[in-house]
């Protein structure tokens, strides 16, 4: 595994990064955002990995080294977790070099184990 990113079981409110990475619009309405356009189906898998690709792409441009992303997309939207989580350390591990370091959360023991899986891949 790279460097820089890291599997937690977290309140990711409570983590001492530069960033959350929140997968909503500002106004944190469901539905919206990263998520929204996921959940609506059009091309789910490249919409993920591109709002990855985006958060990790304007780091350096507001001097965030330390990020922390959830499992996007895989509560309610219902998203495969296991999809997701390959997708996240891919894209993730494409652009470490922006920063420092990464931790994907996870909110329970199973989402865990499926990011630390796709981190082992």
């Amino acid at each position: 595994m790279a460097g820089g990113l890291t599997f937690l079981l977290a309140d990711i409110t409570t983590l001492a990064v530069d960033a959350i990475v929140n997968a909503t619009n500002r106004a944190l309405i469901p539905g919206a955002g990263i998520d929204g356009a996921i959940r609506r189906g059009d091309g789910e898998a490249e919409l993920l990995a591109s709002g990855y690709r985006a958060c990790l792409a304007i780091a350096p441009d507001h001097s965030l080294r330390s990020l922390a992303f959830p499992a996007i997309s895989t509560g309610i939207y219902g998203f495969p977790a296991d999809q997701a989580a390959s997708i996240a350390v891919r894209e993730i591990c494409a652009a470490l070099a922006a920063v420092d370091a990464v931790i994907l959360v996870a909110f329970a023991e199973p989402d865990l184990a499926v990011l630390t899986a796709a981190g082992d891949a």
